[in-house]
């Protein structure tokens, strides 16, 4: 089973933003050709050519199944099994695309933080985006967060009320963009086709 937290602050802190923690991309799974069919295997986390982290996976079209151990920082290791939901939307020029819905609020995103002992949304966790520094990677997120207010209504699921849709299929295309260069910035998020049972703890 695999593990993450160790050494994970055991709650939200203020001065940790959205590139601090281990997370999730729904765009990541794509372009691994793994959504939409039935694929079990690892998710592991590296910095400067180290494993950070691991997980075991299975996906299915509409569901992805997370079995992993969680440690708080002075805490015993905890066995977690996650569920979650996954979306699938029409595009208005055809086509579609997926997304999570986060187990915490049902929100659709397209990427989920290990901000605690599950995977869960950004605003669940109340992690800020970076906007204190001018760094490259914090202007980035900057302009995602911005673009996200403009394009989605409270839901953080819906099209604005009033926007074209050919406004919102334009926006999107630039929001792909951006989460695109910033995952080129912070993680390395690897995907790994090996069978449920093959690992070692």
């Amino acid at each position: 089973m695999g593990g993450l937290g160790s050494g994970n602050k055991s709650r939200i802190s203020n001065t940790m933003t959205t590139e601090e923690y281990k997370r999730i991309d729904i765009r990541f799974l794509k372009s691994l050709g793994v959504l939409g069919k039935y694929r079990s295997g690892i998710l592991s986390w590296s910095c400067n050519g180290s494993q950070t982290g691991f997980i075991n996976y299975s996906i299915s079209p509409s569901q992805l199944n997370l079995d992993y151990r969680f440690r708080a920082s002075g805490e015993d290791w905890q066995p977690v099994k996650q569920q979650i939901d996954l979306i699938q939307t029409n595009c208005n020029y055809g086509g579609s695309r997926m997304w999570f819905a986060c187990p915490k609020c049902n929100r659709r995103c397209g990427v989920l933080y290990a901000g605690g002992p599950l995977f869960l949304c950004r605003k669940c966790y109340r992690i800020p985006y970076t906007s204190q520094t001018k760094g490259p990677i914090d202007r980035l997120i900057h302009k995602l967060h911005k673009l996200d207010d403009r394009l989605f209504d409270e839901t953080g699921y819906r099209k604005r009320k009033g926007m074209h849709w050919s406004t919102f299929d334009r926006l999107i295309n630039i929001r792909d963009d951006l989460e695109g260069r910033i995952d080129q910035l912070i993680y390395g998020l690897h995907l790994e086709g090996i069978p449920r049972g093959g690992y070692t703890k």
